[in-house]
């Protein structure tokens, strides 16, 4: 006699076939939501640039000592439209991570006013700001510039209204290569600059920075001043700045700061020879998880005979 519908449900090999057939559902359905999403993972970019002075004072082997530092508000840009994540996320809330983040460079906040070796400025936005960012880019005429810092654009350069603007590399100037004025402003602002500009580079490499920087990015740029310095002559002495940025599109500022800051973390104070990227969940949180894994599928009969 054939079994029943219900019996033929309880059989273990049926079971068996409709769990698996239910995980293969729900891996298939993750995954196209991951591709839909871009995973919602950040890749964010980091420039890290540092003076001479700041290396051998950081570097020496009788200054085993923490640094301490004073944090301060710089600019917000908040764009051109309006982005309530932005205006929802305080200075605050911005530095109550970036001390977190700080720790793990062997900088902490000082105890007083005269303890503080730094005076750390942070400024956050997006580039969907029609702006000038001179103010956030290092003095060219530094007599303690960074040494591997690009010179930049010039006025002439810069003041050009119409047409192509500058080329990546040396030689010939390729007409793929040129730059439109808002590109070169976030190039700069972002990092970015130093990087396309180095001979030898990719035209991969280049379209794809190129590329970043037509669309709209969040970012965070974090400078140390010397503050023993500030405090005497009351004038500002670049240490070392950090500038980090993430694609804006598809996510909030409200996650993407975390993302920013904690990429950005092990290259406060450093000097990189190109720009770091690495990809990082968004929001809150240090673990990740992995792919689901059936350890095994169990028996109905066995367990209810236990």
């Amino acid at each position: 006699m054939p079994r029943s519908v219900l019996e033929r449900k309880r059989s273990p090999h049926c079971i068996a076939f409709w769990a698996l057939a239910f995980l293969f559902l729900a891996l298939v359905v993750s995954r196209s939501e991951a591709k839909l999403f871009g995973e919602r993972k950040a890749r964010v970019i980091v420039d890290a640039t540092s003076t001479e002075s700041y290396r051998e004072w950081a570097g020496r082997p009788e200054n085993d000592r923490s640094f301490f530092y004073h944090i301060t508000k710089g600019k917000f840009y908040e764009g051109e439209h309006k982005d309530s994540s932005l205006e929802r996320t305080s200075f605050e809330q911005i530095a109550f991570d970036l001390v977190k983040r700080l720790e793990q460079r062997g900088m902490y906040l000082a105890p007083e006013l005269d303890a503080a070796d730094m005076m750390i400025v942070v400024h956050w936005g997006t580039t969907n700001a029609p702006i000038d960012w001179d103010e956030l880019l290092p003095p060219d005429d530094s007599a303690d510039s960074f040494d591997n810092s690009a010179e930049g654009t010039s006025e002439e350069e810069l003041d050009e209204d119409s047409g192509p603007i500058t080329a990546v590399g040396e030689g010939p100037i390729d007409n793929d290569y040129f730059m439109r004025r808002d590109q070169i402003s976030n190039s700069r602002l972002l990092g970015f600059d130093r990087a396309m500009d180095k001979p030898g580079i990719m035209p991969s490499e280049f379209h794809e920075y190129q590329s970043m920087l037509l669309e709209e990015r969040y970012f965070m740029v974090v400078q140390a001043f010397d503050f023993p310095y500030l405090k005497e002559t009351k004038e500002l002495k670049l240490l070392w700045t950090t500038r980090f940025s993430t694609r804006a599109a598809g996510t909030n500022f409200e996650d993407a700061y975390l993302a920013l800051t904690r990429v950005a973390a092990p290259h406060f104070g450093a000097n990189l020879d190109d720009l770091a990227k690495e990809r990082t969940h968004y929001g809150p949180g240090e673990g990740s998880f992995g792919e689901l894994e059936v350890i095994s599928v169990g028996d109905e009969e066995a367990a209810e005979k236990e």
